[in-house]
């Protein structure tokens, strides 16, 4: 077979197989963290939106590459999740394919292998299936592009191609700032290489090295300062972090090479105080770094450097997520999760594809032999990753297979989840005293729950207890100040406190700046505007709030109601009767609609108004004194009751 049908082939093989890995997940819907970084993300709506990224506002980490991906997305494909699994996998595919292309620089036979083995193995699904690690497929093209340069620069010595590599490098750390540690992975390579790290070498790293510490220093600042989870993140000591870091390493290489038991959150490893056996795991990289002191002076490469080589580049890119540097997620929730280490796989896929490559080939039986552990090793993980790429469909799936496999992981939190989604379903029954008990547990078991708290606030606010729902929208938005909704209600809450209209202005301005698309905040927004007297500020947003959904009921009687304050009585007569008409229900717009055909004296109509507005409010005094004063003005006054 000429070289061109061969490698059409294996790019087809590649492709297929990653597709058939990921299908499960091509239906499924947000998950976790998906709304929050994409359907409630505000910096994503317009073209202002992309300035705030690249200044860092309104983003818990500075990734401006991957949120302008993403703002790219939201344009293309709205809120429809399929258009953003695509994306994941067509950008995980890509890497395979870099892989591929940097194995066979570095002389791996079967670098095909390697490529394809990352693109089926089961540790990557969490990465690939899940919307909101974006970050992690998108990190990885430019940072392999970046290593592509390095390897052709250090053979030819062409600075054009330093600088590709840095401008990839600087690509990648824009995505996703775990892949910091790429100037030490060409230190590694220099040592596999020549044996030693030339000073024509430490030249070389030092535009890495300054991107890799100045961006570096960026995220330790938003973690420290923006990250979800900081108010609850006081973070384990050094020597706990030490032992949770090397145990982390152990568990990421094993699950690697043997992949079972794959979950969406692990248990969190009780290291506070650690135990002494708990620094075993620091043998291994202890022991690779006493050979790499020994490495100066022998050049030329060996299986065993080859090995090591892969293993310290597995090493090295986990280095930024093994909690040395106290991380969020796992001061909150657990010390591991899949997502940290897909960079590093990498580096066991290209291990395993060395590996068979240096099996005896000579031969028709050590041919069919190889490409038999190969094809096993294919089809075993492929079939593995599928399964588990099956779990990422809806949240309920995700979660209930997390319990059911580890009933001791995060479980807390599991069941506050299950609660919480129990009050979503009783609150949109209009059972609310039901709802408000399930947050309520909810909240006992995970403190931490802004979702929870949001909903609960709302409910209790419906309830008319206004302080305690204030309370619990404020606790909200401590724990995550970027919820929009919390945002709306703490307004709507401060906005029946006396002396609190400011405050409540102020909050809904806020929901309007993180969910510009959203009309019932720009409905509360208006009516806040025309309480403090800026009558055409809040027709502007009403009118906003119609454009966004037209039929909204609630809007027009707002309107109606700014028309009339600005003596505009045929407008806001009009906006009454489209109230009324699009909410037959409405108690608000019926009234209004009634004073407004009495201002008008359309009594006969009026009359009828307020028949009709004793129907919807039979023990409301006033709808019964307007209606028995029209009708005596109408001669019908022996017809006062409904």
């Amino acid at each position: 077979m000429s070289p061109k049908p061969h490698v059409a082939l294996k790019t087809a093989l590649l492709v297929l197989a990653g597709l058939w890995v990921y299908s499960p997940a091509f239906n499924g819907g947000w998950l976790s963290d998906d709304k929050m970084e994409i359907t409630g993300n505000a910096n994503l709506r317009d073209a202002g939106g992309l300035a705030r990224i690249w200044l860092g506002e309104g983003s818990r980490d500075y990734l401006p590459v991957k949120d302008t991906v993403q703002w790219l997305q939201w344009h293309l494909w709205r809120d429809q999740p399929l258009g953003y699994h695509l994306t994941s996998v067509a950008l995980h595919l890509a890497g395979a394919f870099l892989l591929w292309r940097l194995l066979g620089k570095l002389g791996v036979r079967l670098g095909w292998l390697g490529g394809l083995l990352f693109a089926v193995h089961p540790l990557a699904v969490e990465s690939v299936a899940w919307i909101s690690e974006l970050k992690n497929t998108l990190s990885l093209p430019p940072l392999l592009l970046a290593a592509c340069a390095y390897a052709d620069y250090d053979r030819d010595g062409r600075k054009g191609r330093l600088r590709a590599s840095v401008g990839w490098f600087l690509a990648a750390m824009l995505c996703k700032a775990s892949v910091v540690m790429f100037p030490a992975g060409i230190a590694l390579y220099a040592l596999w290489r020549h044996g030693r790290v030339r000073w024509a070498d430490v030249k070389s790293l030092a535009p890495f090295a300054a991107i890799s510490t100045s961006l570096g220093l960026v995220t330790v600042w938003f973690q420290e300062n923006r990250a979800i989870g900081q108010a609850a993140a006081a973070g384990a000591g050094l020597a706990s972090r030490v032992a949770a870091a090397g145990l982390a390493a152990a568990f990421y290489l094993g699950k690697s090479l043997w992949p079972a038991g794959l979950t969406f959150c692990y248990p969190k490893w009780a290291v506070d105080p650690p135990q002494l056996w708990q620094f075993l795991p620091w043998v291994a990289p202890v022991a690779l770094a006493a050979w790499l002191a020994t490495m100066r002076g022998k050049p030329g490469p060996s299986w065993v450097k080859d090995a090591l080589f892969c293993l310290g580049w597995f090493f090295l890119n986990l280095v930024p997520v093994l909690g040395l540097v106290p991380m969020s997620y796992q001061v909150r929730y657990s010390w591991v999760a899949d997502h940290f280490a897909y960079v590093s796989l990498t580096g066991v896929a290209a291990l395993a594809a060395a590996g068979i490559g240096l099996l005896p080939s000579g031969g028709r039986a050590g041919r069919m032999g190889a490409a038999a552990l190969a094809a096993a090793l294919v089809l075993g993980l492929g079939w593995i990753a599928r399964g588990h790429a099956a779990h990422f469909t809806d949240e309920t799936t995700l979660w209930n297979h997390t319990h059911q496999l580890n009933p001791g992981a995060w479980s807390a939190e599991t069941e506050a989840w299950r609660h919480a989604k129990a009050g979503n379903a009783l609150m949109s029954q209009g059972r609310a005293a039901e709802a408000a008990a399930e947050f309520e547990a909810a909240l006992r078991l995970n403190p931490q729950y802004a979702e929870a708290h949001t909903n609960l606030g709302k409910v209790l606010l419906e309830e008319g207890r206004v302080e305690e729902a204030a309370a619990q929208l404020e606790a909200a938005l401590d724990l995550d100040p970027q919820i929009a909704q919390a945002h709306n209600n703490l307004g709507a809450a401060l906005q029946r406190l006396p002396g609190r209209l400011p405050e409540a202005l102020a909050e809904f301005a806020e929901a309007v700046r993180l969910a510009p698309e959203d009309p019932e905040a720009r409905n509360n927004l208006g009516m806040a505007l025309a309480q403090s007297g800026r009558t055409a500020e809040a027709q502007d947003e009403l009118n906003t709030a119609l454009q966004l959904r037209p039929g909204f009921a609630e809007a027009h009687n707002s309107l109606g109601i700014v028309l009339a304050q600005s003596g505009r009585l045929a407008g806001s007569l009009g906006e009454f009767s489209e109230a009324a008409r699009l909410d037959p229900r409405s108690v608000p717009a019926r009234r209004n609609l009634t004073r407004a055909l009495i201002g008008s004296n359309r009594i006969r109509e009026a009359a009828d108004s307020a028949a009709q507005w004793v129907r919807l409010s039979p023990e409301d005094p006033e709808a019964r004194q307007a209606l028995e004063a029209l009708l005596r003005a109408t001669g019908a006054g022996g017809q006062s009751g409904p």
